[in-house]
């Protein structure tokens, strides 16, 4: 997971979100 750290702050933020997005959907749909 080294490649994140290497990612601005902003895009960190945005693959966070998707990554939390994907859960509750994963989640919602089970």
């Amino acid at each position: 997971m080294e490649e994140e750290l290497v990612l601005p702050k902003g895009v960190r933020r945005w693959i966070s979100l998707g990554f939390a997005i994907k859960k509750s959907k994963i989640t919602s749909v089970n």
